[in-house]
């Protein structure tokens, strides 16, 4: 068992403002941990570390890259409004207490793999310029994804959503995937716009799940899902082809007023309750075998 030394964030601060590099290994780091403001020329790396005070770095300029790998945050991180011209990762850490990562900017790629958040994961109105990607990590409280802006290919594979999921008007400009994901709250993508290929497959989504007045630009697949609540399409948009091959619908769906510009697929696709398919582009729906 690794016994962890003891620093004062104070003092890790005046090392990242000082060095190229800073790597913190088997640590617990005590009082609060501000790093507000400052324009950070440094490579960051904490492993099993466990941060004891709040965490804020906001409105701070990174330039290198940021990692968190095994780490315990038991107080709130705060990144809201910071800036990272490399890649941040969150990698097995848990985070206790409300994660703001509000207005955040990163150039490079945001990655989290076996990442637990146990409170409230705020990342509206983020910009990512290169790939975001989490795998295998649970969300436990309420997680805002709205008016985000990411400019290459993201997703989440094997992940848990317990709350509720917000992704009202974000934007995907690359390919993006849900794969092998739970949704045991209500799921909101409504007004979303995905520019390439949108993926759902092999998800469960026990709650509503909107998908109202969201634009579809490339390919979409919602194959082998199961709806186990309300699904919304009012006034959603498909330009190429959109796949719901396998796919139950537990509880009634809307597809009034959405629009297709290919064919809609429907093959071995259940509904056993109310659906609405008054969509003026009914006559492009195809092999409807359920």
């Amino acid at each position: 068992m690794n016994i962890k030394s003891r620093k004062y964030a104070d003092s890790i601060v005046k090392d990242i403002k000082q060095k190229n590099t800073v790597i913190i290994r088997d640590c617990v780091v005590e009082n609060d941990f501000n790093l507000e403001s400052e324009v950070v020329n440094c490579n960051i790396q904490f492993h099993n570390t466990t941060f004891l005070g709040k965490v804020n770095w906001s409105y701070s300029e990174f330039l290198k890259n940021v990692v968190f790998f095994d780490c315990i945050f038991e107080s709130e991180l705060i990144l809201s409004s910071a800036s990272f011209e490399k890649d941040l990762v969150l990698t097995k850490s848990k985070f206790k207490k409300i994660v703001n990562f509000l207005d955040i900017k990163i150039t490079g790629n945001f990655y989290g793999h076996e990442t637990i958040f146990s409170n409230s994961f705020i990342l509206s109105r983020a910009s990512i310029n290169k790939s975001m990607f989490f795998t295998q990590s649970e969300f436990h409280e309420n997680i805002d994804l709205s008016s985000i802006n990411v400019s290459s290919q993201s997703g989440f594979e094997g992940c848990i959503f317990k709350k509720y999921v917000n992704s009202n008007s974000s934007k995907y400009f690359g390919s993006v995937f849900f794969l092998d994901c739970i949704f045991h709250g209500e799921a909101n993508f409504g007004s979303a716009l995905f520019v390439n290929n949108a993926e759902f497959d092999n998800t469960t989504f026990h709650k509503k799940a909107h998908f109202n007045s969201a634009d579809f630009q490339g390919a979409t697949f919602f194959r082998k899902l199961n709806f186990l609540g309300e699904v919304n399409f009012i006034a959603a948009t498909f330009r190429l082809n959109a796949d719901f091959n396998d796919s139950t619908f537990h509880d009634s769906v809307k597809f009034s007023e959405a629009s297709f510009g290919r064919n809609a697929f429907f093959n071995n696709t259940k509904f056993n309750s109310h659906t609405n398919f008054t969509s003026k582009d009914k006559r492009k729906f195809r092999v409807f075998k359920c």
